[in-house]
């Protein structure tokens, strides 16, 4: 290899898109994790996968993320579940937006969004009960897939193009020089020289930003999903849907089919709700009773007709949120030769792909050419994102 050699700290989704691009760039890659891949949020992902948001920018960015998806499916084999998606409305000028939105989504390639009314709501999602609902933005194409398979293609991916992936190996600081390169990553297993460190460490951004001396702001919040049986003899395959519109201060519920025979379900936002977890590590992975009754409630309610939906638990992790809620992707303006990803909130199996492009071409070209300069600015660490 002949490129720049670049220690990547995190071994979920946005390390490993980080990891296979810069290795496919002709940089010489290692990968380091504390635990291993898609330990964390990644792992623990519902899985939604949409192109659905409200703004230019987030569509944009989601649409070029779903566009090296779709490839990974085509030529890798992924199993993206395209068992639809909706996102409810319920009332006009919502709905007018979505309209807009749909427009903007079809503008970037994504050719099948638009927008439903009632009736197709219901025809697509039987035994369902809203409240009133406007309408719908609709994709049949999109859907979940699992972030544990994706990680596993990705570190299969980019090892295949020369990456090197180092799991149970933590950061424990940074010094410049070394080995003849710029710069020295310690860990717990020895050192690392390199050129540039990715710092893409999900909820542990913090923690690791403050071992390089390159310090990044994160609001990570805790989030439960959960099972649900469905009754014996239910047929149908219901899609993702949303009842979240994006901007929105409350949590939505959203659910989706599992299988033939379970449905997951949850509450989420794109939000901060003002519950952050002090330390990443001491997260309870399963559900408190109270928000389990809040769900079982939430989902009776959906489907008032359905008597005998079964509750079978569920599982919790975290949302990496950056303080201002918008992703990062850029170069840290404190310590030279340190770039991070980070912000990815509930969403980075929707984001994932273009941050991780966005800084391999920073690491290898010294620009960010996958969307344009403002976005490419408005990507970078702010000073609202620094510790």
């Amino acid at each position: 290899m002949s490129g720049p050699r670049v220690v990547v700290v995190g071994a979920g989704v946005m390390g490993l898109w980080t990891a296979l691009e810069l290795a496919r760039g002709g940089a010489a890659v290692t990968v380091v994790d504390r635990a291993h891949a898609a330990a964390g949020s990644s792992g623990l992902s519902a899985g939604v996968f949409t192109a659905q948001y409200m703004n230019a920018d987030d569509v944009e960015l989601r649409a070029f993320s779903l566009a090296r998806l779709d490839e990974l499916e085509r030529d890798h084999g992924l199993a993206l579940r395209r068992i639809g998606l909706l996102r409810l409305s319920h009332d006009a000028d919502t709905t007018a937006a979505f309209e807009r939105s749909a427009s903007l989504q079809r503008d970037h390639g994504r050719a099948d969004a638009c927008v439903v009314g009632p009736a197709e709501v219901s025809r697509l999602v039987p035994h369902f009960d809203g409240g009133h609902v406007d309408g719908a933005m609709y994709s049949p194409v999109e859907g979940y897939l699992d972030g544990a398979e994706l990680c596993a293609l990705l570190v299969a991916l980019a090892e295949r193009a020369g990456a090197r992936i180092a799991g149970r190996t933590a950061v424990t600081g940074l010094r410049d020089g070394g080995d003849g390169a710029r710069m020295t990553l310690l860990t717990d297993r020895g050192e690392l020289p390199a050129d540039l460190v990715c710092n893409c460490a999900g909820a542990w951004v913090g923690e690791v930003g403050a071992a390089l001396e390159a310090p990044v702001g994160v609001v990570n919040e805790r989030h439960e999903a959960y099972v649900f049986e469905k009754p014996a003899g239910l047929e149908t395959i219901y899609p993702m849907v949303l009842d979240y519109v994006p901007g929105d201060s409350a949590e939505g519920i959203y659910f989706r089919a599992e299988g033939e025979r379970q449905l997951v379900a949850g509450l989420h936002s794109n939000e901060i709700l003002g519950h952050p977890v002090a330390d990443p590590d001491d997260c309870y992975a399963g559900i408190h009773a109270a928000s389990g009754d809040e769900i079982v409630a939430r989902v009776a309610g959906a489907f008032p007709g359905l008597d005998d939906i079964r509750f079978r638990g569920g599982w919790a992790g975290l949302y990496p949120h950056s303080p201002d809620r918008r992703p990062i992707a850029g170069a840290h303006p404190e310590r030279a030769g340190v770039l991070v990803g980070a912000g990815l909130g509930g969403i980075g199996l929707s984001l994932a792909p273009v941050l991780g492009r966005a800084l391999a071409e920073l690491a290898l070209d010294g620009e960010v050419g996958c969307v344009g300069p403002e976005l490419a600015r408005a990507l970078a660490p702010r000073a609202a994102v620094l510790a």
